[in-house]
């Protein structure tokens, strides 16, 4: 059974993915441990219901595996490079 987020929490993640949408490939979200991180969005994005957010995908960098989580659109899934996502607001929502 999924643990439930605080609502600021689960806002914050709804936000991060909505801002993923927007942008023409995704975002970058530091963060202190990627598989927590990208179980966290995965709740998140089903208890949300908004069909928009199942284009996205939860991928580990493959320059920073730990510590970056990309989300991307899925027909962006193929790790499009870094220098292309939007890195102008890293988040970081280590705890």
């Amino acid at each position: 059974m999924p643990i439930p987020l605080p609502t600021s929490a689960h806002e914050n993640l709804v936000s991060l993915m909505y801002q993923a949408a927007a942008s023409p490939l995704g975002i970058i979200v530091v963060v202190s441990n990627v598989h927590d991180a990208k179980a966290m969005f995965s709740q998140a994005r089903s208890t949300n219901g908004d069909s928009a957010l199942r284009a996205l995908s939860f991928i580990p960098s493959p320059y920073s595996p730990r510590t970056e989580l990309w989300i991307v659109k899925k027909r962006q899934a193929a790790l499009p490079p870094e220098e292309e996502l939007d890195t102008s607001l890293p988040i970081d929502i280590s705890p």
